[in-house]
């Protein structure tokens, strides 16, 4: 359970603010100035994949209140006192957590049961009775705000994992929850839509129901902390993923099965927990920047230019030059949106050229025909030309070298 320190931080000048604002008044989570400096040490420090965005904030909170103590301002030795409050962490027993949610399917579609890494999801047909009695509380004291304001028709779901706290519970359970939606959606949102009058739309077709709790063993409340999704809309229709969806079951659960024999699993299986939530927003500009982050995800470019990005994608393409053209025009869309707050009537049709071209990717990488062994590896070959000639004369170029460097010199 290591921490270390991320590259392209300029670590003294936060630290120096730190224990330039501990001698003005106590540090803590409470006050703005501090959480500004939690937050901001949170983005510089990796952490164990499996902490909660939460967790790693109470632990730099910790870490950060004993090195202030101690004194410890160079960088190595206040990450020591991050490192203790991880280790103390990281020794406290794992607990057995039971989440209760929905997602917008109906209530007698035909899904089974399951494992997803280490949690358990079982699909009911209905909320026990107790643990519906004990969320209808929440929807009492919230629903005026909430999606809706009782427990909806939808399929219920047991989500049931192992962890430290509620928080990290949380975040595998519906990571977990998010994976499954993000196949189902991947197989169930249409290649194209237009759409005449009303409001906009999300994109996907599977969505989480509108709250999550924990419950113990006899379904009363582990807690008054409820997990809550503030995209869902009141009147979001249910799919209905029954015998004559046979199909979509049969593919998922063949998607399912890849994944798990994958040679970089854990890496695709993040890419359908993001294609779920990149689009459940109603605000489609903000669902092109979630899908033009997954594509630098499936590109492996990251911080690298867009014309990398741009290259790997039209790698794929029966007509590159034409693909180049369309990404060049969502890259400029995407940048007007992003830096001048500017949207065009049309985003829906902006939204589906995305997506396609993430779809294209997520189905290069799932059947992965070459055996790469990494997501690098498979995005490495993008890198190429697409045109026969330049592949054949680089083939040649490659063919020599190998022979130069056996001849002895």
């Amino acid at each position: 359970m290591d921490v270390a320190w991320k590259n392209g931080f300029d670590i003294p000048v936060v630290l120096d603010r730190l224990f330039s604002l501990s001698k003005e008044h106590h540090i803590h989570s409470l006050d703005a100035d501090s959480l500004v400096i939690f937050t901001v040490l949170r983005s510089m420090l990796n952490f164990p994949q499996d902490f909660s965005s939460e967790t790693r904030l109470e632990l730099v909170s910790k870490g950060c209140e004993a090195a202030v103590k101690a004194k410890a301002k160079d960088p190595e030795a206040f990450i020591r006192h991050v490192r203790a409050a991880v280790k103390v962490y990281g020794k406290r027993s794992l607990v057995t957590h039971v989440m209760y949610t929905s997602i917008t399917v109906t209530s007698d579609s035909l899904l089974t049961s399951t494992m997803v890494g280490d949690v358990s999801i079982k699909f009911l047909k209905a909320m026990p009775k107790v643990v519906k009695a004990q969320r209808q509380r929440f929807f009492d004291r919230n629903g005026h705000w909430l999606a809706v304001a009782h427990e909806p028709k939808m399929k219920a779901v047991r989500a049931e994992v192992e962890a430290r706290s509620m928080e990290d519970a949380a975040e595998k359970c519906l990571a977990a929850v998010d994976l499954l939606r993000g196949i189902w959606n991947f197989l169930k949102t249409p290649p194209w839509r237009i759409t005449f009058g009303g409001p906009r739309k999300p994109i996907n077709a599977v969505f989480l129901g509108p709250i999550h709790t924990f419950h113990n063993s006899a379904g009363e409340l582990e807690s008054e902390q409820f997990w809550y999704e503030p995209s869902l809309q009141r009147d979001t229709p249910l799919l209905q993923l029954d015998a004559k969806a046979a199909e979509t079951l049969k593919t998922g659960a063949k998607i399912r099965a890849m994944l798990r024999k994958h040679a970089y699993r854990d890496a695709m299986e993040s890419a359908f927990v993001r294609y779920a939530r990149a689009m459940d927003s109603i605000d489609l500009d903000m669902t092109i920047q979630k899908l033009w982050s997954l594509l630098e995800f499936l590109t492996d470019t990251g911080m690298a230019s867009y014309d990398k990005t741009i290259r790997r994608v039209r790698f794929l393409s029966g007509d590159e030059r034409f693909t180049g053209q369309v990404l060049e025009h969502l890259r400029r869309y995407r940048n007007r949106s992003v830096h001048g707050g500017h949207s065009e009537g049309d985003v829906e049709s902006e939204v589906y050229q995305v997506k396609r071209y993430v779809d294209a990717m997520i189905r290069y990488h799932l059947v992965n025909q070459f055996k790469f062994s990494s997501m690098a590896q498979a995005c490495e070959m993008l890198d190429l030309p697409p045109d026969e000639t330049q592949l054949k004369s680089k083939l040649g170029v490659t063919l020599n070298a190998m022979k130069f460097r056996k001849v002895p010199r």
